[in-house]
């Protein structure tokens, strides 16, 4: 599937959306041990702290209510920032959509 429709859809995914309930199925952490430095580009050498924590940032998506799609959790906001209403929060948004649709030897997303 092409990278900008993977995109499109994990950030619609993101929205909230009234009144419908979905359960979310939990996302597990990534195996590093399954990694080798080969697996990365030069310019991703940064990425397996993100990746060994992405599954915090999934897991946080609140399921139902009125926040739903709501990621609860403090990451680049202090907690008093972080909520819905403040639209920085969508770049929780944005490494979501970045690990679901990148296409990677060491992305088990």
């Amino acid at each position: 599937m092409n990278t900008w429709i993977k995109l499109i859809i994990v950030t619609i995914a993101c929205l909230p959306v009234d009144g419908k309930t979905q359960v979310l199925f939990k996302v597990a952490p990534s195996d590093l041990s399954k990694l080798r430095p080969d697996h990365f580009s030069d310019e991703e050498l940064d990425l397996p702290y993100y990746l060994a924590h992405f599954h915090r940032i999934a897991n946080a998506v609140v399921e139902t209510g009125e926040n739903r799609g709501f990621i609860d959790i403090s990451v680049w906001r202090s907690r008093r920032d972080n909520k819905p209403y403040n639209a920085r929060i969508m770049e929780n948004c944005l490494s979501l959509a970045y690990f679901y649709c990148k296409d990677r030897p060491w992305n088990p997303y």
